[in-house]
């Protein structure tokens, strides 16, 4: 799929996701992790191959200066961060996320995650360190802890 391309088919019936809005006020964490220059060439093996991702005159088709890393990746590299600082090591610590894609990642780019914590329920955004742009912005649920 490249921007502004078309013809991949179906248009419309999937229910729309409300995203919550990003609080008015600092984040409860930020998190930082720094991809690698070859991150899309990685990637590739989760068998996206799309060569947008790797290919420079398939980045400049889609209207970007380089090749960018996979929206998935992005997101799961998100997902890593917030299981990591809540979740404990247990992997059902994290019971729903969801993410929109609004801007792409350079490989070699800095992920800047800011997470707003009220209770179980999280609102993020990962930006790039570098340009500041939000790539990803999302919202995810940690499962209920025990009362002791």
């Amino acid at each position: 799929m490249i921007r502004g391309v078309g013809g991949y088919g179906y248009k419309g019936g999937a229910a729309a996701v409300i995203y919550p809005e990003v609080p008015k006020r600092a984040p409860d964490a930020v998190l930082e992790s720094t991809s690698t220059a070859n991150q899309a060439f990685l990637y590739r093996l989760s068998g996206d191959l799309n060569p947008l991702h790797v290919d420079q005159d398939m980045a400049a088709l889609g209207g970007f200066e380089k090749p960018i890393i996979h929206g998935l990746c992005s997101a799961g590299v998100t997902a890593r961060m917030i299981y990591e600082k809540y979740c404990n090591g247990n992997p059902q610590g994290l019971t729903k996320f969801s993410t929109r894609f609004l801007s792409h990642v350079f490989p070699g780019e800095t992920y800047v995650v800011e997470i707003w914590k009220d209770g179980n329920n999280l609102v993020f955004q990962t930006k790039t360190k570098e340009r500041g742009k939000v790539a990803v912005r999302g919202f995810a649920e940690l499962k209920e802890q025990p009362k002791l």
